[in-house]
């Protein structure tokens, strides 16, 4: 079972999982092009009898960002540790996001969280990972700090599907627009939404089939394009 630890500064949680193999994203979506990173980590920790860790987010940092829009989640924080599971994961180290997170100097991140409580063997992430204070923090420096501090760093490049960059925004827009199985495509599973089912205006007698109608759908989350789906 996936151990789920709450990142602080002072935290003795994480000793256990010391000299593991990293991955560090928001994650939403855990679509394809995050799989790659995740078992990547998962594949490298096995070989080398360690610990896989993914270090993840929450909330999500544009719902903090002050010239940001709250985020429609691809992936509630429930479901995201599920598909973490999923993948093979030993753990997830959770690091709250705050405006005082938002304001941290990338270093600093480096020094204090990732290897101040990891002291990871190894660490992947995206081509386009940014951290820290302004985003200023890149995979460049990670790999710089990496080179100080004992570990390596692998920089995976983007994943395209049909010739399109398999990206967060991309699957939004999408589900928007009610082009699901692009959708699907990108995710490598049907999207889902979990409510609560309530009466609607019976189209679906009308249609000859079998028709649900969610309410209670979790405020965060993306809701496709108006429409019926089969």
């Amino acid at each position: 079972m996936m151990k789920v630890l709450v990142a602080s500064e002072d935290s003795r949680a994480a000793a256990d999982i010391r000299g593991a193999v990293v991955t560090i994203g928001t994650f939403d979506g855990v679509h394809c092009g995050h799989r790659v990173l995740i078992d990547s980590a998962v594949n490298r920790a096995g070989e080398q009898n360690r610990k896989s860790v993914v270090i993840t987010f929450e909330p999500h940092p544009r719902s903090v960002l002050p010239d940001s829009r709250q985020p429609e989640l691809l992936t509630t924080y429930g479901e995201k540790l599920a598909l973490f599971a999923s993948r093979g994961v030993d753990s997830t180290l959770v690091v709250p996001f705050d405006r005082a997170r938002s304001l941290q100097d990338p270093v600093d991140f480096i020094t204090k969280t990732v290897h101040g409580l990891l002291r990871p063997e190894h660490v992947f992430v995206g081509y386009d990972f940014r951290f820290g204070r302004e985003r200023s923090g890149d995979p460049a420096l990670l790999t710089e700090q990496g080179e100080g501090l004992g570990f390596g760093v692998s920089t995976v490049g983007p994943v395209a599907i049909d010739g399109q960059v398999v990206k967060s925004t991309a699957v939004r827009e999408a589900l928007r627009t009610g082009r699901v199985h692009e959708a699907a495509r990108a995710l490598g599973r049907f999207y889902s939404l979990t409510g609560r089912v309530v009466a609607g205006a019976g189209r679906g007698r009308t249609l000859q089939a079998r028709t649900a109608n969610l309410g209670a759908v979790p405020a965060e989350k993306l809701v496709p394009g108006n429409g019926v789906y089969a």
